[in-house]
Order: structure tokens, then C-alpha cells, then sequence
């Protein structure tokens, strides 16, 4: 699980669970819904989410942040098909998806970076550079 040794006044463990577990799976109009698996993992100075995406490429994904919460979107492409063609099963599942986290305050939100690759979209939330919190000032 995420260690607690970076910020001693909030556990991690607490902060990353609040992260994950608010506004979850927000169901879309009209759309059938998939919900995205979630690994988070810390790193000293990051966080790092894994969001699994099977079929979708960086153009069907939408990210945005708006007060503190990053919402990620994304939606399969639809395929044309002819009117000749008889399916005896279909079990291919066009839809979308729509999840949203209430950041930690210790994000550095102006410089996440996200790639997607192989069916997994890579987010790294960047921790806030620790202020210290004992500073000597000179007197001119």
C-alpha cells in the first residue's frame, strides 16, 4: 500500500483513499459505462496513476482539472458496419467512461503529465516541493 513518509501531518494511506474513492464512475448520458481499472502508486517526489483505457488512443481521452478535481473522460469509437454482415454473438462493447478525483492540496496541478500507451493511460501528479518550515531572514 502507499507509505506514509513523505507528509507526517496527513497519512497518505487516507489522502489516497479520499483521492480515489470521490465522484467515481460518473455515469454518462445515453452511453453504456465502463469504469476503468485504477492502480496508484506513490514515488517520493510523485504520484502515479495507471488507468486502464483497452481500445481507446490519446484522442478518444479527455482530461481537464476544474476546482481541484481532475476529471478524466474517454469513449470508444464507434465502427460502421454493413448492412450484410450476421452476427451470430457480439460481445465487443462500445461505451464510455467519466471519473473524477478531488486532488490533495500537495499536488503540483500545473505540471502533470499524462501519456497513454498499450491500453494504459499513465498520469503523474507531481508532489509540492516541501516548504521548510524554519527560515532565517536577514535584517538590512
Amino acid at each position: 500500500m502507499i507509505k506514509n513518509s513523505l507528509m507526517t501531518d496527513f497519512p497518505i494511506s487516507k489522502m489516497m483513499d479520499d483521492f480515489l474513492n470521490t465522484s467515481l464512475g460518473e455515469v454518462l448520458d445515453h452511453v453504456p459505462v465502463a469504469r476503468p481499472k485504477i492502480n496508484s502508486i506513490e514515488h517520493e517526489d510523485a504520484y502515479l496513476l495507471e488507468v486502464t483505457v483497452p481500445g481507446m488512443n490519446k484522442e478518444n481521452i479527455h482530461m481537464e482539472i476544474v476546482d481541484e478535481t481532475l476529471t478524466i473522460q474517454g469513449k470508444t469509437e464507434e465502427r460502421e458496419e454493413e448492412e450484410e454482415e450476421k452476427f451470430f454473438r457480439r460481445e465487443f462493447q462500445l461505451g464510455a467512461f467519466k471519473r473524477s478525483f478531488k486532488l490533495p492540496k500537495a499536488i503540483n496541478a500545473d505540471n502533470i503529465e499524462a501519456n497513454c500507451k498499450d491500453g494504459i493511460l499513465y498520469i503523474r501528479l507531481p508532489k509540492m516541493e516541501k516548504v521548510a518550515s524554519r527560515k532565517t531572514i536577514e535584517i538590512a
